[in-house]
């Protein structure tokens, strides 16, 4: 059932990811919660970066054409340039140049920015959000805050809102924060400081969103007394994107070949490797099949995988291809047979 928004029912939506800037990854359950929240009662109002320091590229990133119209934006300025530069990350590129430090003093400024940054670099635009958010709460009558994390930083800038304003918080939690898998590798005083600042956000939420059951049960087990906050909201899918229509182009797509499609990033505890042993056990047992098989990975890949992927004999079958358009991305998987997901190795969620 569809409801008009009303001009009393405005609900101020904190993202950090919000096109142009973020990948699709990031900012697309964004998207999607202000396409739909109208149709709920709920006019949403964007609260999002302006990246003057221009360290987010915006290759196949989302365009302001998915947003609707009507949609008010605000940005308030980051300052990651400052710490992403001097400390060498190959995000740095697009950053103005302070300094281009190498070796130790590399990998010191890299760890003083963990130590310092908490929970992430992100946390710089923290104040900047904040004031610019207390200034659209009034101005605008918003009357709930939305905020959606990672990065985590901005949980912290919903909750602080929420303090201030009196307004009710809901928190969208896209992934884990501190589960141990997370955490691991980061000193114990770091962990406890970002474990006392997850329960202030929950503390402080009315409502948190979790995108998996097993979040769900994590967070209930953690705050065992404020079960009755959780609620179970999945990544879902907007079926009109995938309409196969005359436009789609599937029949010169396909060119007569069974195409796998993996689209999106392959990093950090994901490997394509069982994937790629299929294939080759596949060629050495039916090579027929194989000469009718395409393969076509998408997106962001780690070079170790993107080595693995390119191997001289997966050559005539496996494609790797960079970013691409949302237009070419969304034909890609209207006309693929099979979308593939290459599980995370002992995930969390």
């Amino acid at each position: 059932m569809s409801h008009e928004a009303g001009p009393d029912r405005k609900v101020l939506m904190v993202a950090y990811y919000f096109p142009p800037y973020g990948s699709v990854g990031f900012s697309i359950r964004a998207v999607k919660f202000v396409k739909f929240l109208p149709d709920f009662g709920w006019e949403p109002v964007v609260l999002t970066i302006e990246d003057r320091g221009n360290c987010h590229s915006l290759a196949a990133r989302l365009s302001l054409d998915e947003i609707p119209p009507a949609t008010r934006i605000h940005r308030a300025v980051t300052h990651e340039w400052i710490v992403r530069a001097p400390a060498g990350y190959a995000e740095a590129a697009n950053c103005p140049p302070v300094l281009n430090p190498s070796g130790p003093l590399r990998r010191t400024l890299r760890l003083l920015r963990g130590l310092v940054l908490i929970p992430d670099e992100q946390v710089l635009w923290l104040p900047f959000a904040v004031s610019a958010g207390r200034q659209i709460v009034r101005d605008k009558g918003i009357k709930a805050i939305f905020a959606t994390c990672p990065p985590f930083s901005v949980a912290l800038v919903g909750a602080l809102l929420s303090r201030l304003t009196r307004k009710p918080l809901v928190l969208d939690v896209r992934d884990d924060w501190i589960s141990p898998q997370v955490l691991k590798d980061k000193p114990p005083i770091i962990q406890s400081v970002e474990k006392w600042m997850e329960a202030k956000a929950v503390n402080q939420a009315t409502k948190v969103v979790l995108v998996t059951e097993r979040s769900r049960t994590a967070f209930e087990q953690r705050y065992p007394r404020q079960k009755s906050k959780f609620e179970y909201i999945p990544n879902g899918c907007d079926l009109e994107e995938y309409r196969l229509d005359s436009g789609s182009g599937s029949e010169t797509t396909l060119q007569g070949k069974f195409t796998i499609l993996h689209s999106g990033s392959i990093v950090g505890c994901r490997s394509p490797w069982p994937f790629v042993r299929a294939i080759r056990i596949l060629r050495e047992n039916h090579p027929e099949i194989v000469g009718r098989l395409e393969v076509s990975f998408r997106g962001e890949l780690l070079d170790e995988y993107r080595t693995m992927l390119t191997a001289d004999d997966l050559g005539d079958i496996v494609r790797v291809d960079e970013f691409q358009t949302r237009e070419s991305f969304l034909t890609s998987i209207r006309v693929a047979h099979v979308l593939l997901v290459i599980a995370y190795d002992q995930a969390p969620t």
